[in-house]
């Protein structure tokens, strides 16, 4: 487990070498205040040039990006690696597009919920529905879903049903049954 990016270090009057804590302090802002590069990229990178922020995705790979936790803010300086855990509220700048933690990152004013789901088999013209738990989802938001796997032809609708609640429907407009396996589905709200 990383070590949270916030607080910030401190260290009590008198310590004999101020410069660590605030060497790490200085690389903590640094990371935070970096555009990060990716969140997607799972190849450590071979030739990073000093600066070059990233969120540790899952698939990671590479000498010092194995050994961080999935999700960590990483920051390349002096030709290593450091990494730090991010915590509740924190933003940051991702290519463009300014993202929250909250158990994940999601872009600002959008929520997240997943769940594994093996849907039953869909007869043709049918459907079936689930429920997400997406914490903070209030009626009258915006939702949409996906699925971890291909949906071989089925359309997936999403609407807030409940406090913290998502249903997702699936439905079959084609002529035959679906059945797909098991999959991760997720639920993306955006507050109203």
């Amino acid at each position: 487990m990383s070590i949270a990016i916030l607080p910030l270090a401190t260290w009590a009057a008198g310590t004999n070498q101020n410069s660590i804590p605030a060497n790490d302090n200085a690389l903590r802002l640094e990371a935070l205040s970096r555009r990060i590069i990716s969140k997607t990229t799972t190849a450590q990178p071979g030739s990073p040039a000093d600066g070059d922020a990233y969120i540790i995705p899952t698939g990671k790979t590479g000498a010092q990006w194995t050994i961080f936790t999935v999700g960590d803010i990483a920051l390349f300086r002096s030709g290593l690696w450091y990494a730090w855990a991010p915590v509740t509220g924190i933003v940051v700048n991702v290519n463009g597009v300014m993202e929250a933690w909250n158990s994940g990152w999601a872009p600002v004013g959008y929520l997240d919920g997943s769940a594994t789901y093996d849907p039953p088999s869909i007869a043709a013209a049918g459907t079936t529905t689930t429920a997400v738990t997406v914490t903070g989802a209030a009626l009258g938001d915006f939702a949409e879903a996906s699925f971890g796997i291909s949906l071989g032809g089925l359309v997936a609708t999403a609407y807030v049903s409940a406090t913290n609640t998502v249903t997702i429907v699936l439905f079959n407009p084609t002529g035959a049954a679906i059945d797909l396996a098991s999959g991760t589905l997720r639920a993306r709200v955006r507050k109203a």
